[in-house]
């Protein structure tokens, strides 16, 4: 790997661990949410790619099975976190804490369980070796495992894209349906619009850069099934950026869009106590009782 690339790699690791441990340190509920919860899940499995592609040496079928637990893990919580956007929205109080902990934990031991199965086949796949200097290392798995495998996560991708591709204009439409009902002259109503404006465009950042990765990992199952040597040597030079893209582009839109985590990652302390509209020292938590009744 060039040495510029690798560098990047962990400048880029590093600031998405610290924006991980400082939400996951925060004792504010403003993120002990279902949506910062399935963040945090899905920004962790997002990474464990880069585990297997910084640190191995020599070949261990675990790092490649941690690579594809992983992508796996971050395609389900990017699912949830669409579907809990899109409940979110269509709820009258507007409450981020849609989702009780019983449910959020059910989802989460079924993401487990779901990323845990295609671990399996990695297990007996057959691979291809290579000599790098005296040491032995697998270039990477043979053309049949690739096809199994590639199938498995595509099967997860067509699903993430069903569901996306349903909810996401779903909750749009109901975005413009609040902002339509909103009145101007209602302060806490404007923030509140403003905070769904913005978690939405967090989560149309989540659906778009793992629409593109989903689309590669479609090209890899072809290539695979038909041999294209060449057309696959392209698709490897596009797994760094698209991978990039997909692993970080939600965390750079959240950072930008989001005033409570800039506050949180430029503090030494935690931040005070947040409504659900992201400002400081408001108790409200749900949506005006006049501005429900206008949107249902």
């Amino acid at each position: 790997m060039d040495v510029a690339v690798k560098v990047v790699d962990y400048i880029l690791l590093g600031a998405q661990s610290y924006l991980l441990l400082r939400i996951f340190l925060s004792r504010n509920a403003y993120f002990k949410t279902p949506f910062y919860f399935f963040f945090l899940v899905t920004a962790t499995f997002a990474t464990t790619p880069f585990i297997e592609k910084l640190f191995r040496i020599r070949w261990n079928g675990i790092l490649q099975m941690i690579n594809v637990f992983g992508v796996t893990g971050s395609t389900i919580g990017k699912m949830y976190i669409t579907a809990h956007r899109y409940a979110v929205m269509k709820h009258s109080s507007m409450l981020e804490g849609i989702w009780s902990n019983l449910v959020t934990a059910a989802l989460c031991i079924i993401l487990l369980f779901i990323s845990f199965i295609p671990c399996v086949t990695i297990y007996f796949c057959g691979y291809r070796f290579t000599i790098n200097g005296e040491v032995i290392v697998v270039a990477y798995m043979d053309d049949a495992c690739i096809v199994v495998t590639k199938s498995e996560s595509c099967t997860v991708y067509f699903i993430f894209i069903v569901v996306s591709l349903v909810l996401a204009p779903l909750t749009s439409r109901q975005l413009y349906k609040i902002q339509q009902c909103a009145e101007a002259k209602q302060k806490t109503t404007s923030k509140i619009v403003t905070q769904q404006r913005r978690m939405f465009i967090v989560v149309a950042v989540c659906v778009i850069s793992h629409f593109i990765k989903s689309i590669q990992q479609f090209c890899w199952v072809f290539t695979a099934s038909f041999h294209l040597t060449e057309f696959s040597a392209v698709l490897a030079s596009l797994y760094t950026p698209i991978h990039y893209l997909a692993t970080y582009s939600a965390s750079v839109t959240l950072v930008i869009f989001s005033e409570p985590v800039r506050r949180l990652l430029i503090s030494w302390r935690d931040v005070g106590k947040l409504s659900p509209n992201g400002s400081i020292g408001v108790r409200s938590s749900a949506a005006p009782s006049t501005f429900v009744m206008s949107i249902k």
